[in-house]
């Protein structure tokens, strides 16, 4: 087999490069903003908590399973650990080792496919106390266009109701428009929020690979395929 000369090497290297850097900014921008609405929500959305334990708290943390998103409910007061829901990650998919939380104890799952060619690039699903999945929705549609980085912009849908494998969800489209080297990249991104019980939204997004503007990922495509890949998230009541 011929040796690549240097030039080639040096190609192969600098796309490489520039892979890494697209999906570390998808990464970026889609995590800012669920980061974005956790906050706001936590400054605008007080709910006094019940006094009535429920299943889904959690007493034994060595009990904890790794399917289980683990969320703190009552940062205010005291440390107290949830589980509003579990996901099993779909086939053809691996969890990084991302986290919005680093106290050892709460749990998101950040899943990116196998597959380069795949329709749904990565998956996020993690939770949020004090907030519904409307409330949730409303703080993305308003954190959305602050959160950009220079460069990106975004074309935020109309909110919706549709039900994704067998759980009424309230849902948000985005389309994502960045320009690297003079080149225009697009991808669309699914926003998907459930409610939970004791005031608790568990919410997932589905993100695109990058593409051109004329074949960029649909919400239609992207609820299709939420079909299957949120057929794993369960609510606990």
């Amino acid at each position: 087999m011929a040796k690549r000369n240097p030039a080639d090497r040096a190609r192969v290297r600098q796309n490489a490069a520039q892979r890494r850097q697209d999906k570390e900014m998808k990464q970026y921008i889609t995590l800012l903003i669920v980061l974005g609405c956790i906050v706001a929500a936590a400054i605008l959305f007080f709910a006094i908590r019940s006094a009535v334990t429920t299943p889904s708290e959690i007493r034994n943390l060595n009990a904890i399973e790794d399917s289980w998103v683990v969320i703190d409910t009552d940062k205010r007061t005291s440390t107290h650990y949830h589980h509003p829901a579990s996901f099993d990650i779909p086939a053809g998919y691996v969890q990084s080792d991302f986290s919005t939380f680093n106290d050892g104890v709460q749990k998101d799952f950040f899943v990116e496919a196998e597959d380069a060619q795949a329709l749904v690039e990565s998956i996020y699903v993690s939770a949020a106390p004090e907030l519904t999945a409307e409330a949730y929705i409303q703080r993305l549609i308003e954190f959305s266009p602050s959160s950009l980085t220079e460069g990106t912009t975004a074309e935020v849908g109309e909110p919706f109701t549709a039900t994704i494998a067998g759980k009424e969800a309230r849902c948000l489209y985005l389309r994502y428009t960045t320009a690297a080297d003079g080149e225009e990249k697009c991808y669309g991104c699914l926003f998907t929020a459930y409610d939970a019980p004791r005031n608790v939204c568990v919410y997932a997004s589905l993100s695109g690979g990058y593409t051109t503007a004329d074949n960029i990922q649909t919400a239609e495509q992207l609820l299709a395929e939420a079909e299957t890949l949120l057929a794993g998230l369960t609510i606990v009541r």
